[in-house]
């Protein structure tokens, strides 16, 4: 499959001229397939290295809280038997977990819930993702679409079951993930240490 990112010319310009991440590395390391004569993209400012680690810092810290406290949400409501509203909570923190690396890496603020979608966003950058969430086998297709789907029907769904065995292990899965966001997080980190 082939995953696309699809941005208005005059965004890119602006993000270029900026010195967005995302649109400083499209323009420097990625080939041009087609190019309308008359679009002129500009060059994008060198980038202060001190400034993406703070920002990147931020992002990191306030990702990292949302991931951590939809974990012990899930946990909690694991240990009252609340399986649907569990599996909710499992949804937000891999949804939010995978937003943060998109941020921290390439700058990127994408707008949607699809875990599918934002799992293949981050391939972009690794397939460490994608490797959490397996979907080779029968039961790990059918345990990402639980996870998948206990954003609408653990909530309004009235078919929406989720067994505590799935949630143990969806679970494991999205704290491994959250494992990812500080590995990404430190290097980073010491890219940035790197570069001084």
């Amino acid at each position: 499959p082939v995953t696309a990112m699809v941005l208005d010319t005059i965004k890119f310009i602006d993000w270029l001229k900026d010195g967005h991440p995302f649109a400083s590395q499209v323009q420097h390391h990625a080939k041009i397939l087609f190019k309308e004569e008359g679009i002129v993209l500009g060059d994008s400012p060198a980038n202060n290295v001190d400034e993406p680690t703070h920002s990147n810092q931020i992002v990191y810290v306030q990702g990292l809280n949302k991931v951590v406290e939809f974990l012990a949400g899930a946990d909690l409501f694991r240990i009252r038997h609340q399986n649907r509203i569990a599996a909710f909570m499992l949804h937000q923190a891999v949804e939010h977990a995978l937003l943060t690396i998109l941020k921290m890496t390439m700058g990127v603020k994408v707008n949607t819930h699809n875990l599918d979608k934002l799992i293949r966003y981050c391939s972009m950058i690794g397939f460490e993702a994608a490797a959490i969430f397996p979907r080779k086998t029968e039961s790990d297709r059918r345990l990402f679409q639980l996870l998948q789907r206990a954003y609408i029907e653990s909530r309004y769904g009235q078919d929406y079951n989720i067994s505590y065995p799935d949630l143990v292990v969806l679970s494991n899965r999205a704290a491994d993930l959250l494992e990812l966001v500080k590995s990404y997080q430190q290097s980073i980190n010491r890219l940035a240490v790197s570069k001084m």
